[in-house]
């Protein structure tokens, strides 16, 4: 006896029934393992073209949130001149002589120092430093201190490692460092800076960390706010910035670092 068979197309699956015995399904493989295959590396390879995509739209996002937090670091910063007869947030590592280490002016906190208190004692203690002034528990300016940390840091000084989950003021032995460069509130010849000196949309006041080169936020350049609180930013196409940048940190004070960052300062002043 011969026999036959008839198609019944289910759900996407042919199935083939002999005639004379209706329920007896032989089922037909719809696709083989050389087509998947196939499939599965078309899949790949266009996963592998879209992901350079989605990295530049994620690292474009996370440097509009830079430039806003450099905003608000601005806003911050006019909020402390207009009641300090435009002095700027004082900065110890920005002290000019020996002490001076711009490097280190990543800081909100100097760690435990001996300082001279306004009435003459000896003290040993935590203080604010530069950026670190804006988010003082006694006199705040900024209203949340993530302000201070740019989403693209790759480095070791996160929020959390600086501020605890609880978010409070630095505290501790050590400096705490925040994620952006201050230039500080003297200039090299110790007088004082002020944001209305000069041209001010040509001065570059607060830029993006470069304490070592695992503190540059991103790679191909930098986002600055200058004197006049406008942010730009500064497209490093040659590497200058990386460059310069130390490979690794230090909290010596040496000539060769001071002239170093003033020159850092002095090319960021002069890109367009």
């Amino acid at each position: 006896m011969v026999q036959t068979t008839r198609d019944i197309k289910l759900k996407g699956v042919s199935l083939q029934f002999f005639e004379d015995n209706p329920l007896r399904p032989r089922l037909v493989r719809a696709f083989t393992l050389v087509e998947l295959l196939i499939v599965i590396s078309i899949v790949a390879l266009l996963s592998s073209m879209m992901m350079p995509a989605f990295k530049s739209a994620r690292e474009n996002a996370r440097r509009v949130t830079c430039m806003s937090n450099m905003r608000q670091i601005g806003i911050g910063i006019n909020l402390y001149v207009s009641e300090r007869d435009d002095r700027l947030p004082a900065s110890y590592f920005g002290l000019p002589g020996d002490e001076c280490k711009p490097q280190e002016m990543m800081a909100a906190s100097t760690g435990l120092m001996t300082f001279i208190s306004d009435e003459g004692e000896t003290v040993t203690q935590n203080r604010a430093e530069g950026l670190g002034r804006l988010i003082d528990a006694t006199n705040s300016y900024i209203d949340n201190p993530r302000i201070l940390y740019c989403p693209c840091h790759r480095g070791v000084h996160s929020f959390v490692a600086n501020h605890g989950d609880g978010g409070g003021f630095p505290s501790g032995a050590f400096a705490a460092f925040t994620n952006y460069h201050y230039r500080g509130d003297l200039k090299t010849d110790g007088s004082f800076r002020r944001i209305t000196d000069g041209a001010p949309s040509e001065v570059t006041l607060v830029a993006d960390g470069m304490r070592s080169k695992a503190d540059i936020n991103h790679v191909v350049g930098a986002n600055l706010l200058r004197c006049d609180l406008s942010v730009r930013w500064w497209k490093d196409s040659t590497f200058l910035f990386n460059e310069a940048v130390p490979q690794n940190a230090t909290d010596q004070s040496t000539p060769e670092m001071v002239i170093r960052y003033a020159n850092l300062w002095k090319q960021m002043d002069s890109s367009r």
